[in-house]
């Protein structure tokens, strides 16, 4: 609290006590006034009191009773005319204010009067649209939906050591236990279906902000008149006087454009009722399609998709992103194909991707949406792509070329495929001799099978052969 006099100097005014008996200022009673310039003020405001009616050049006490019940107090002088002017600063508590003129002598109160400081809220959300830009407590234009629409919230003047409920209110667009989505067709509202980057920034005493993220509020949804409406509160415990500013993003829900001139609403209504609608910009549905460079290759190859993105005739062509996703069943986990790529006269093609197994490949592509058009996808049935096996090479290596009768041979195979980042040929080895089966052995992981040995009954000539049975690949 920090205060300011203006009139006689005090100090000219306790020479000539000095000199001279106290003198009761009963003069004034039921004469004087005292009122300040504002009924309210913002925190860290400075309050100008007035007084009038008073005995001339004498003391006045001015006490100040705060929200909390501690008390300020000083004195003044009156002057020639009985009138006084002083000056309170407000340190951000809020709450109502007494002031009490007081003669110092009898301790009798001779006028009173008060003000409040009460807490200021204002709910804004961001306006893209040309020319005002920025924050604003009106309608929210420009957003389409499936964008991500800024909101916050400001709260001034929250008192040291209180405890305070924060409501925030959104249309909430949720499914009923049928799956029917609800909105108000009345009002013209669609909902908002999800909030993130919940987060907050405060001051305390004016000093460098304080930040935190990830904030989880409580969230009650609670229905109302056809459609949802999500309560999120904070529970806010000050240390100290405060300013307080909640920060979030709504999402707003895809299908707005099947209802124009549709508007979402967000409200509070903590320290004052506040709502700023958002005025939906319809967005176009769009129509991804794809092709693959082949529908055949043989494992080892390669493929690149193309997706084109079309509008319904006569609007802008699309631009954004599109993500390429593949996966090696019909109903498998999705893997993503190189970098998401940047449409050019909407059309974007996929960094190469080679299949690591033989068997049956589904593409698909996903674009991004833009400020013209919803996202889409295109039908992962159009896109199937077979991959064949690959050709492997057997060699075989006879443990001697060369044996006298009585004496045994044994057969070792390698099987080999592609190398690389693909897989060893696996399966089962036949072995031959001139003709006849005499063992079959499985490839170990590397390839390779090593015969039984083999012991020939008479001497002559023998011709040794082996079989790969192949794999999945």
């Amino acid at each position: 609290m920090k205060k300011q006099t203006m009139g006689i100097a005090v100090l000219a005014f306790l020479l000539i006590l000095s000199a001279t008996a106290i003198v009761p200022n009963t003069g004034a009673e039921g004469t004087a006034t005292i009122w300040t310039d504002k009924p309210d003020y913002y925190p860290g405001d400075t309050v100008t009191i007035f007084g009038a009616g008073f005995l001339p050049d004498n003391t006045v006490l001015i006490k100040v009773t705060r929200p909390d019940y501690s008390i300020d107090s000083w004195t003044v002088t009156s002057d020639a005319g009985g009138y006084f002017t002083t000056t309170y600063q407000l340190d951000g508590m809020t709450g109502t204010y007494l002031v009490l003129a007081i003669d110092p002598v009898t301790d009798q109160t001779l006028a009173s009067t008060s003000f409040t400081d009460p807490i200021q809220s204002t709910l804004e959300g961001w306006d893209i649209e040309p020319p005002k830009i920025g924050w604003t407590t009106g309608d929210v234009k420009g957003w389409r939906e499936d964008d991500w629409v800024p909101y916050h919230f400001k709260i001034k003047g929250l008192a040291k050591n209180t405890n305070y409920d924060i409501v925030i209110a959104v249309d909430y667009f949720l499914p009923d236990s049928s799956g029917t989505c609800h909105y108000d067709s009345t009002a013209g509202w669609y909902g908002i279906d999800a909030q993130r980057h919940w987060n907050y920034t405060w001051t305390y005493n004016d000093d460098n902000p304080m930040s935190g993220t990830s904030i989880t509020p409580d969230k009650t949804v609670v229905p109302i008149s056809g459609f949802y409406e999500a309560q999120y509160t904070w529970h806010v415990s000050t240390e100290e006087s405060t300013d307080l500013t909640l920060w979030w993003e709504n999402h707003i829900a895809i299908g707005a454009h099947n209802w124009p001139g549709a508007k979402v609403h967000v409200r509070t209504g903590f320290g004052g009722h506040s709502d700023v609608p958002i005025e939906v910009v319809a967005r176009a549905p769009s129509t991804t399609t794809t092709e693959l460079s082949a529908e055949t290759i043989t494992l080892g190859r390669s493929v690149t998709d193309t997706a084109t993105v079309t509008d319904g005739g006569g609007m802008p062509t699309p631009t954004g992103t599109v993500t390429f996703w593949v996966r090696s069943t019909t109903s498998g986990p999705w893997t993503q194909v190189g970098a998401v790529k940047t449409l050019v006269g909407g059309s974007a093609t996929s960094d190469s991707y080679t299949p690591l197994a033989a068997g049956d490949y589904y593409f698909k592509a996903v674009y991004s949406g833009d400020s013209n058009y919803l996202g889409s996808e295109s039908d992962p049935a159009d896109e199937h792509l077979v991959v064949e096996k690959a050709e492997t090479t057997t060699v075989t290596y006879l443990s001697a070329t060369t044996i006298t009768l009585g004496g045994s041979v044994t057969d070792q195979v390698i099987v080999t495929g592609l190398g690389g980042v693909f897989p060893y040929p696996s399966g089962t080895v036949t072995f031959y001799v001139n003709g006849t089966i005499f063992d079959t052995k499985s490839l170990n992981s590397t390839g390779g099978a090593t015969s039984d040995s083999y012991t020939p009954l008479a001497a002559g000539d023998y011709y040794f052969k082996a079989v790969y049975s192949g794999d999945s690949n």
